[in-house]
C-alpha cells in the first residue's frame, strides 16, 4: 500500500467489493417446517456479514458451515451452504 493511500476511507460501495472479492459467499436457508425444505433467505459476501445478520460470531458460522449442522436462532432452523440449494 502506498503512503499515499495509508489511512484512507473507502466508500460504502467500495467497501462492499472489497469484502466480495475477499470473502467467502454463503446462502442461508430457512427450513420450512411444514414442508420439511429449506427455503433460500439470502447470499452473503461473507462469513461475517452472515455472522451479524444471525446474531452470532463469524466462527459460530464457520463451524456449522463446515459441520453442516442446523443453526437455531430464536425458533427458525437455518442451514448455511457454500452452494446454491435444490429448494
Amino acid at each position: 500500500m502506498s503512503l499515499a493511500k495509508k489511512g484512507a476511507n473507502h466508500d460504502q460501495k467500495t467497501k462492499e467489493a472489497i469484502s466480495a472479492a475477499n470473502g467467502t459467499v454463503v446462502y442461508l436457508y430457512a427450513l420450512e417446517s411444514s414442508t420439511i425444505h429449506f427455503c433460500f433467505i439470502e447470499k452473503f459476501t461473507s462469513l461475517r456479514k452472515l455472522g451479524k445478520f444471525l446474531g452470532t460470531s463469524h466462527s459460530n458460522v464457520s463451524r456449522y458451515l463446515k459441520s453442516g449442522a442446523i443453526l437455531t436462532r430464536n425458533g427458525i432452523s437455518y442451514k448455511i451452504s457454500l452452494t446454491e440449494l435444490d429448494t
